[in-house]
């Protein structure tokens, strides 16, 4: 996950990056990378976010346009608007804004809204496109139910099917992120929504139709990140 803070009051974005720290902190969960910018322009260039807090008010390239931008070019990007004057309502609505903070930021908002953003994201079902050697393969990331090493690629198992494919776990981590998903051991990838069970050396998914080992050096890791997705998905 990646999460941007664009406020041209370098003082707003220090809290706002404060409060997003302690959230995780307090959450258990890993901190994201946070990358921080005091003026739309610079935002634009710093490439793809998951998680964007956004100022309405800032010189040159306006909060506005900036999320105009940066839904063309994600369309799902979750934008937080953070205003003081509540006439940028209207037009930040066109962008399809998450939701919105008015200054002061209170605190106990912020959490919440920052909450229901975290659970957008680890629900949001990415398009992934598999290349294997009979062809193209395009699905959802919510299709998949766990993923499991073959030696020199892997197998991705959905409801209805078994795709081979050359891509290998680290990289299918990297192309996941770990909002939904979870490595219980270097064999295997599983997706959070199908975990139906665990034990301190094995996950069930799918009511027992897979089974999968738990590492036990990753147990305590496992079910602080499956409690924290049921807690962010209730």
């Amino acid at each position: 996950m990646k999460i941007a803070i664009c406020d041209d009051d370098i003082r707003m974005v220090r809290q706002i990056e404060e409060l997003v720290r302690s959230f995780f902190a307090g959450s258990g969960q890993d901190m994201p990378e946070v990358c921080t910018f005091t003026e739309g322009a610079a935002l634009l260039a710093g490439g793809d976010f998951d998680i964007v807090f956004l100022d309405m008010e800032m010189p040159g390239i306006g909060g506005v346009e900036v999320g105009r931008q940066l839904k063309s070019r994600n369309r799902h990007v979750i934008i937080i608007v953070i205003t003081s004057y509540m006439d940028y309502l209207d037009d930040a609505l066109r962008f399809n804004t998450f939701r919105y903070l008015s200054k002061p930021i209170v605190p106990a908002r912020f959490d919440r809204n920052l909450k229901e953003a975290i659970r957008q994201y680890m629900s949001k079902s990415r398009p992934v496109v598999i290349e294997t050697p009979s062809g193209t393969v395009s699905l959802r990331s919510g299709d998949i139910i766990m993923i499991e090493s073959d030696g020199h690629g892997s197998t991705v198992h959905t409801a209805n099917d078994d795709i081979r494919c050359a891509v290998t776990m680290s990289d299918w981590m990297e192309r996941l992120g770990s909002g939904s998903f979870f490595s219980p051991h270097r064999s295997f990838i599983v997706n959070m929504g199908y975990v139906t069970g665990f034990t301190h050396d094995e996950i069930e998914l799918c009511g027992g139709r897979h089974r999968v080992f738990l590492s036990r050096r990753r147990y305590n890791d496992f079910k602080k990140n499956y409690l924290l997705y049921l807690e962010v998905n209730d």
